[in-house]
């Protein structure tokens, strides 16, 4: 008797243990605690930053001068139609530290997650990627999507369905999305 529970033990050791592995694989990836929360939403904010200070369009003179130079030329915002395009240029808002807000339906309605990455980096908030519906055509797209939406990065103080108002202040609006940048003046 002692012999077949050692050998039923045997058998079913090696199984649980599989089992118990294949669980722990299918676990949500693991969160960020809160005490954790301020280094992780600082790293996520300096990576805006540099986004932002790379950016070429960060007030509304650098906005009339790319369209002076580079709409019809290979601009990311030849990829909306001239209807959208207006509609989204009519919805920017900047600030001194640069874009404060945006209109994302025509984004979401017309471009894939690449011509999206593309059009938002020339105000260096591309990050906000991770809060719109958009189209995955390729694997660019793909890649996009895992770093920006996968991984969970934002900052926090995005809002959709908001537009920077004043200072400081987001005002619920549709299609918009209203930004960490609202903090200081609009101009």
């Amino acid at each position: 008797m002692k012999f077949h529970l050692i050998l039923a033990a045997l058998v079913a050791f090696p199984i649980a243990c599989q089992a118990a592995d294949l669980q722990s694989r299918e676990q949500p990836p693991a969160y960020i605690d809160a005490s954790m929360q301020p280094a992780f939403d600082t790293e996520v904010q300096r990576r805006r930053d540099i986004e932002q200070f790379l950016a070429p369009i960060k007030s509304a003179q650098d906005l009339q001068a790319h369209l002076a130079n580079r709409l019809g030329r290979g601009s990311p915002l030849d990829a909306l139609s001239p209807h959208a395009r207006e509609r989204f240029l009519a919805g920017l808002s900047f600030n001194a530290r640069g874009l404060t807000g945006y209109r994302y339906d025509d984004v979401e309605a017309e471009l894939s997650v690449s011509q999206a990455f593309e059009l938002l980096g020339l105000f260096g908030v591309q990050d906000t990627l991770r809060i719109l519906h958009l189209r995955q055509t390729t694997d660019r797209d793909a890649q996009l999507l895992g770093l920006y939406v996968n991984g969970g990065e934002h900052v926090a103080a995005d809002h959709y369905n908001y537009r920077c108002a004043s200072r400081a202040s987001c005002e619920f609006s549709r299609n918009f999305i209203c930004m960490t940048g609202c903090a200081a003046y609009i101009e």
